[in-house]
């Protein structure tokens, strides 16, 4: 049978002509959206005739199903976290590509601008300049009570269904799975335009929104408009985005439909 092979990788990140070898190899190459594939035609020369675009599905099912209120209640007994408060979740190692600086930067201007806000960071890498200078900035606008980076955890559910909004911040993601944790967790996501595969992922305003490249001011503007909508309005968004990754983002189907493609 043919050849399959999955690019889930963004070709500027790798010099001219890195990937000429894989058409020699694969028959069908399937990328997850369409900047990806974009990005790739850039680097190498694949035939696009041998190319399909295939976003892959939620695997993390059980997401969908958790309890929300059992979920926070949890999370905010273990960060000490006010009953009242609303909690942006973002996550990822903490580097440049990640936008780890960009997530600090907004969450120092949103709590400013209302202390209600709360900010959890889920994930880290070997420490770096990066961290080094958001620990800084973070201790020097006295705000280390609302923006909390605690790491890595072995079962991430409570962080997840237990916040309120999820902040991509990556300067560059291809078609990052958190994204559907996220809608399956009840969590409206917002980020960047022109960072990859997020702008085939938020694809109506009840799930996210999308915002200018790198743009601090209308993250944090985005976050609080978010913040202040009422229980009521943040529930109906919560319930679409779990209606939405059950409807289309299942992870059966996009292996059935490789798998179909697989034998043609």
């Amino acid at each position: 049978g043919p050849r399959v092979l999955l690019i889930h990788e963004m070709g500027n990140y790798y010099p001219k002509n890195s990937w000429s070898h894989i058409p020699k190899f694969a028959d069908l190459t399937i990328f997850p959206s369409h900047k990806v594939k974009d990005l790739a035609l850039r680097n190498s020369n694949f035939k696009k005739k041998s190319t399909l675009v295939l976003g892959q599905g939620l695997m993390q099912t059980n997401l969908i199903s958790v309890d929300k209120q059992k979920a926070r209640l949890k999370l905010l007994n273990e960060l000490k976290i006010p009953s009242n408060a609303f909690v942006v979740l973002g996550c990822g190692t903490q580097d440049a590509r990640k936008g780890i600086d960009l997530f600090t930067l907004t969450a120092i201007q949103a709590v400013k601008k209302d202390p209600s806000i709360h900010f959890i960071w889920l994930g880290q890498q070997k420490h770096s300049e990066y961290q080094i200078w958001t620990d800084r900035d973070i201790i020097n606008t006295n705000t280390k009570s609302n923006i909390h980076f605690i790491g890595e955890r072995k079962d991430v559910t409570i962080y997840f269904a237990g916040s309120n909004l999820f902040y991509l911040s990556s300067r560059g993601d291809p078609f990052p799975c958190v994204v559907h944790e996220a809608f399956a967790s009840g969590l409206p996501v917002i980020g960047f335009k022109n960072s990859g595969g997020i702008e085939e992922m938020i694809i109506d305003d009840n799930i996210g929104t999308l915002i200018p490249y790198a743009d601090i001011s209308e993250s944090v503007k985005t976050i609080i408009s978010y913040s202040k909508l009422d229980s009521k309005e943040l529930e109906l968004r919560s319930e679409y985005c779990r209606k939405h990754v059950s409807n289309f983002l299942n992870f059966e189907k996009y292996a059935e439909n490789i798998y179909s493609l697989a034998k043609k």
